[in-house]
């Protein structure tokens, strides 16, 4: 699987894909804030991953924050 959270500070959505690529989930959150804290987020990533992840144990765990804007 893969997936992302987007949108924080604004209106935090989830997405996550199978290994194929099909999509498995297009969350829009929103039942947390849009300035929720960034655990609650993580929580709420770690819930979806323990109820669909088929009994697999999680081995690795990737992080990519993008900046944009003037700098």
């Amino acid at each position: 699987m893969r997936g992302e959270i987007g949108g924080i500070g604004r209106a935090p959505d989830f997405v996550a894909r199978g290994a194929d690529g099909h999509l498995l989930v297009e969350d829009g959150l929103e039942n947390i804030q849009p300035d929720a804290a960034h655990a609650a987020l993580i929580l709420r990533l770690f819930e979806w991953i323990e109820d669909h992840n088929g009994g697999m144990e999680m081995v690795a765990i990737g992080h990519r924050v993008v900046h944009g804007g003037l700098r």
